[in-house]
């Protein structure tokens, strides 16, 4: 594989990330509102919240496990990969 089709694949792979969390995410208040949303990162949870009707702002997923699955652990995956390629690329120069 020469170096451009590496840069290709690590492209592709960043790529696939991000598309598959811009999906499967979702970014704003009410990380907690309906039961069926899972929380990953809650960054403001007021004291007067359940008066307010709002219920958590940060990162949340609506479709259950499958958007745990495929919009954060699948994402990171693909990164991790991308930069072992881009590190393998560094290590035979």
């Amino acid at each position: 594989m020469n170096h451009s089709q590496r840069l290709l694949l690590i492209a592709f792979l960043v790529g696939v990330g991000v598309v598959l969390a811009y999906v499967f995410l979702n970014w704003g208040e009410g990380a907690f509102s309906i039961e069926h949303r899972i929380a990953i990162l809650v960054l403001h949870q007021g004291h007067y919240a359940n008066l307010l009707g709002q219920s958590g702002y940060g990162l949340y997923t609506d479709e259950g496990i499958p958007g745990v699955l495929l919009g954060l652990i699948a994402p990171l995956c693909l990164f991790a990969a991308a930069a072992f390629v881009a590190l393998g690329i560094k290590a035979r120069k």
